[in-house]
């Protein structure tokens, strides 16, 4: 298990680094211009066409938080709501009780906690637990 933590903990920290960008509703996806309005057209709540535009066409990779989380853990693509149905246990996270290989949830969002106790998301922002 600690193997396969640190193994996704390197994932995470090459896809932040890798050249993806974050789009609701993609799940690693080239990002073109065609998947921003296909998306866009998905979900119109959450796709700011305009904004998503900026890295279309560019050759990035577009994904979002639980495409991120997916690919990091290496399952099935899955929607956020879908993996915390799914989950074994679902309790407060705190950074007293965090551990790594956790996925952190919250309405509409999801996470993964690496091996070094930081918090990594699909935007490429990483958060420190400790």
């Amino acid at each position: 298990m600690a193997n396969c933590i640190s193994k996704s903990i390197e994932i995470a920290k090459s896809m932040c680094k890798a050249g993806y960008r974050y789009l609701y509703g993609a799940k690693g996806q080239e990002y073109t211009s065609a998947l921003v309005r296909q998306l866009r057209a998905m979900y119109p709540a959450y796709v700011n066409e305009k904004i998503a535009l900026e890295d279309a066409d560019k050759g990035y990779k577009a994904i979002d938080c639980s495409g991120f989380v997916c690919k990091v853990l290496g399952i099935p693509n899955a929607s956020s709501s879908m993996m915390k149905s799914d989950a074994v246990a679902v309790l407060p996270v705190t950074k007293a009780n965090a551990k790594p290989g956790m996925a952190i949830w919250k309405k509409g969002h999801i996470a993964f906690v690496g091996d070094d106790l930081k918090i990594y998301e699909a935007a490429g922002t990483v958060v420190d637990m400790k």
